[in-house]
Order: C-alpha cells, then sequence, then structure tokens
C-alpha cells in the first residue's frame, strides 16, 4: 500500500474533513445524550416515586 501524499490535499480539504469530524462527534454525543434522557425518564417511569408519603 502506497503512502498517502499530504502535499495533494489543499488546506480548504483540511479544514472540510476537520468540519466533517467534529460535526459526527457533535452529532454522535447529542444522540448519546438524547438516549440518556430517554433512559431516565423511562427509568423514573419504571421505578416510580420511592418515597412512602403519596400527595392526594
Amino acid at each position: 500500500m502506497p503512502s498517502l501524499d499530504w502535499s495533494q490535499f489543499s488546506p480548504l480539504d483540511h479544514l472540510i474533513a476537520l468540519a466533517l469530524i467534529v460535526g459526527w462527534v457533535v452529532l454522535t454525543c447529542l444522540l448519546a445524550s438524547l438516549a440518556i434522557n430517554l433512559a431516565l425518564r423511562v427509568f423514573s417511569l419504571v421505578v416510580g416515586p420511592r418515597s412512602g408519603n403519596r400527595s392526594p
């Protein structure tokens, strides 16, 4: 496998690649945050209030 010649890429190509990587990271973190929030909401619905004094 030949080595990659980085001189064939312009600075604009590097900025586009960096923007794509950052975009994927942000999208992944956002989806993980939504999944965790949904899991916590479902868990709180399943477990319910743990305190013994329920308000009427």
